[in-house]
């Protein structure tokens, strides 16, 4: 089987409807089919009807991926430099054979360590299965001073922090 599937349910849904779901994750994954790509996800505090709007996009994202574009050397080395949080824990941001990546102490409070970074936009990135996006604040700098980072991990509020560059 090749097969994309992403499965959606609210926690205030009946419990039956939940189980349903679940047993059917459970087959799937127990006929072990090769080729088979699977995500559950409860939405927390959702009922039925307001599952469409809040798991839609998130279902897009996952069966069809966030876009993609090439920066160019230029592009790239003027995203490149190092930044700081303010917790005080930095990262930088590299080019490397021709991609960005992201490295750096702030891997505790950023959930990463050294993962190459997509390119949406020339000003704005992610880190793909993570759930971070960065992008400059003001993209008419030609060189940026600032950041923002925003994390979206499973099970965890979205927030969002704004990363100082270190000249």
């Amino acid at each position: 089987m090749n097969a994309l599937v992403y499965l959606d349910i609210g926690s205030l849904e009946e419990q039956s409807s939940i189980d349903l779901v679940t047993k059917l994750e459970d087959r799937l994954r127990a006929r072990k089919y090769t080729h088979l790509d699977l995500k559950r996800r409860i939405e927390t505090g959702l009922a039925h009807i307001h599952v469409p709007a809040a798991g839609l996009p998130r279902a897009l994202l996952y069966l069809f991926g966030r876009p993609e574009v090439t920066l160019s050397l230029d592009q790239q080395e003027r995203i490149v430099g190092r930044y700081r949080l303010p917790s005080g824990h930095g990262f930088e941001i590299v080019s490397e054979n021709g991609s960005l990546r992201i490295i750096g102490c702030a891997c505790e409070e950023l959930g990463f360590g050294k993962v190459t970074m997509i390119a949406e936009t020339p000003n704005k990135l992610y880190l793909r299965y993570i759930g971070v996006s960065i992008e400059v604040v003001d993209p008419t700098e030609d060189i940026p001073t600032q950041i923002r980072v925003d994390r979206n991990f499973e099970g965890r509020a979205k927030d969002t922090l704004i990363a100082t560059r270190i000249f």
